[in-house]
């Protein structure tokens, strides 16, 4: 069953089209969402963990549970061969039986989710709106027992000359926003975990 790559999508539309002039359609379906505000209003207000999720519903009810989907940022650059490779690792890992939750690149700039990964921790977790909802998401994986795997040697890149986020650095509303909201959500995730990504000590969220 072909599978497919879902890239969100706020700000910088020359990033997006050429994110999309990277992807390999004949190798995968192509899924937009629009959070820009300028398209019909059904994504108007989604937030990047709202956009996951709708990718993984997607994946579930709509294609019939592909077994896995890609993600890609919208200002994120890859060559074909990182999509056949990330698509040729995850059926070999489905095939070897593997516990497996994601196949990382340039981290999730072009990235690969295993299914039924997600939807045995209930689906991608909202808590989150933007920044740590990858880290949350990934620590009740870990938690899961589901492995974090890195592919090698890719040529994927992130933003304009690897500089990073461009939603972020091309919107100064948003950077304003960001540097108010990062600090709050990075407390609310040490409080809810025992400790910053990496160095968490609870199992349970809160300690209940």
């Amino acid at each position: 069953m072909k599978t497919f790559v879902g890239i969100p999508f706020k700000n910088r539309p020359d990033l997006l089209e050429r994110a999309k002039a990277c992807v390999p359609l004949d190798l995968v379906d192509l899924e937009i969402v629009d959070n820009s505000g300028g398209g019909d209003g059904d994504f108007a207000s989604y937030s990047y963990s709202q956009s996951m999720a709708y990718f993984q519903w997607v994946c579930v009810e709509e294609n019939g549970h592909t077994p896995f989907w890609l993600f890609m940022h919208s200002d994120g650059v890859a060559q074909r061969q990182d999509f056949e490779r990330l698509i040729e690792m995850a059926e070999a890992l489905n095939k070897e039986g593997r516990k497996w939750a994601v196949i990382f690149t340039n981290h999730d700039v072009l990235a690969c989710y295993n299914t039924a990964a997600l939807q045995a921790i209930g689906g991608w977790d909202t808590t989150f709106p933007n920044y740590f909802s990858d880290n949350h998401n990934y620590r009740k994986l870990r938690l899961a027992g589901y492995e974090m795997i890195q592919l090698e040697n890719h040529t994927v890149e992130h933003g304009v000359d690897g500089t990073g986020s461009q939603t972020i650095n091309s919107d100064p509303h948003l950077r304003r926003q960001n540097e108010i909201l990062f600090p709050a959500y990075a407390q609310l995730y040490w409080e809810m975990w025992g400790g910053n990504p990496g160095e968490e000590k609870r199992v349970i969220p809160w300690g209940m």
